[in-house]
């Protein structure tokens, strides 16, 4: 097996297996009640900071002081709900709210 060979199998397996290599930086606003995730959203639509509304609203005591900054984690470490959206080409943008575990979240991509 020549090295180009290789070169191409190492490709093959990245591109296939890119999802299990994807790490995010993200913030989230996580909230007990449906209608306050959809009003939240809607805040942002209009141009509200999510930076504001994390510190606000957010029943997450670990990320509500920094604005809901969670930091970056493995993609596939992310509950399955966020980790399926198709966020690859949008830092910046706002996904939700999507439920997990009964609770609703607003995630913000900061980084890929």
């Amino acid at each position: 097996m020549t090295s180009l060979d290789q070169i191409g199998k190492v490709e093959r397996y990245s591109e296939e297996r890119r999802f299990d290599f994807d790490e995010v930086a993200f913030s989230r606003i996580v909230v007990n009640d449906r209608r306050l995730a959809r009003d939240i959203r809607f805040k942002l639509m209009e141009g509200a900071e999510f930076f504001s509304l994390a510190r606000q609203y957010s029943a997450d005591e670990s990320t509500r002081l920094a604005g809901g900054f969670v930091g970056k984690m493995p993609r596939t470490r992310l509950p399955a709900a966020i980790a399926v959206e198709d966020y690859e080409e949008f830092p910046g943008s706002v996904f939700g709210p999507l439920e997990v575990d009964g609770q609703y979240h607003i995630v913000k991509i900061e980084e890929i």
